[in-house]
């Protein structure tokens, strides 16, 4: 074969690739921008708001800086008695349509981020007293060609000691896959363990800890349909002062909300609790394992968006109210925000 034959077809596939780079280089900006747009619109009514400060575009490789604030002013003064606002997060950009730096594969972009939550909190010196090690979040999103991204997040273990107790959180792990432009998807969080040693000599263990969610429609005011499931596949617990030793136990809860025609909903709720191993007094043997379930069938669409509203109104209300208490100085202001408090849980009920 000639010299000729083999270069034609390699100089093609590189100008192919320099093309498809650039223009994949200049489309990462526009996936960032429609998904702070849409996350803007689901938490406006927390108060949050989400912005793009930079995007330095490079060939093989681009930077992106993301703002998190909250743009209430009574909130974000309570909260930044503990935490740095705003929140910053750093992205680094692999462009398509190869990728080859953290593993070969074929998307549009790969993004990677690296949260450090000891840095986001003003009383960082405080966490240190109990949880030695910083908090750290690594994660990786992968954006394909069908406007859906690909993520893998996953913490350090995490060692706390609470009075003595000593707490030890396996790594968290969260992988998921997500449109980026109807937020629906299917995210899986998991934890191998949570384990506690008490200072009285008593321990407690909860293993494979895993939730499960699968979103099926999301609206712009944050209601959104789909299955939530939540398990632990063990559950032991010894403690001294109590006379019972739980061994072996298992939770299992799960909530679906799901469109049954074009303008009503269905609601189920459940849950499942096996003790498993645990000896019970014979009398009691019938609570072995009990379950729960609950259900709305039929409910008006437009109802459920209104209680969703209703509910952030209220959640804000009662922020509000509760605010008013770190303002006061005499008692007699104290108990007229409490009776203020009072009123709005009558309304609310």
């Amino acid at each position: 074969m000639s010299i000729k034959k083999i270069f034609v077809p390699v100089a093609l596939i590189s100008t192919l690739w320099v093309a498809t780079t650039a223009y994949i280089g200049s489309t990462t900006e526009k996936h960032l921008n429609n998904y702070i747009n849409k996350s803007n619109k689901i938490y406006e009514n927390s108060g949050m708001k989400m912005s793009l400060i930079s995007f330095d575009k490079g060939f093989v490789s681009s930077q992106a800086k993301l703002s998190v604030d909250i743009v209430d002013s009574e909130i974000k003064k309570e909260l930044l008695t503990f935490l740095k606002l705003p929140i910053i997060i750093n992205y680094e950009i692999e462009n398509g349509p190869i990728l080859a730096k953290n593993g070969l594969a074929i998307g549009a972009s790969r993004i990677h981020s690296t949260i450090n939550i000891n840095e986001l909190l003003t009383k960082n010196k405080e966490l240190k007293e109990f949880i030695k090690e910083d908090i750290i979040v690594d994660t990786t999103m992968l954006i394909n060609f069908n406007n859906e991204v690909e993520y893998n997040s996953k913490s350090k273990q995490i060692i706390a000691n609470i009075d003595n107790d000593i707490y030890t959180i396996a790594p968290l792990k969260v992988k998921g896959k997500m449109d980026m432009q109807t937020f629906i998807g299917k995210l899986n969080l998991v934890s191998k363990s949570i384990q506690g040693d008490l200072a009285n000599k008593g321990k407690v263990k909860l293993e494979n800890i895993t939730l499960n969610a699968d979103i099926t429609k999301f609206f712009d005011n944050g209601f959104y349909l789909g299955t939530f499931d939540f398990n632990v596949d063990k559950f032991n617990v010894t403690n001294p002062n109590f006379p019972q030793e739980i061994k072996n136990a298992k939770v299992k809860m799960f909530m679906k909300l799901d469109q049954n025609s074009s303008d009503t909903v269905d609601m189920n709720l459940g849950m499942n609790l096996n003790i498993g191993e645990t000896k019970l007094p014979n009398q009691y043997n019938f609570a072995k394992e009990l379950s729960f379930s609950y259900g709305i069938n039929g409910g008006k669409l437009t109802a459920w968006l209104s209680f969703q509203k209703s509910m952030k109104e209220i959640q804000q209300q009662q922020t509000n109210i509760i605010q008013k208490l770190s303002l006061v100085k005499t008692r007699e202001e104290q108990m007229k925000v409490f009776e203020e408090l009072r009123e709005a849980q009558l309304e609310i009920q």
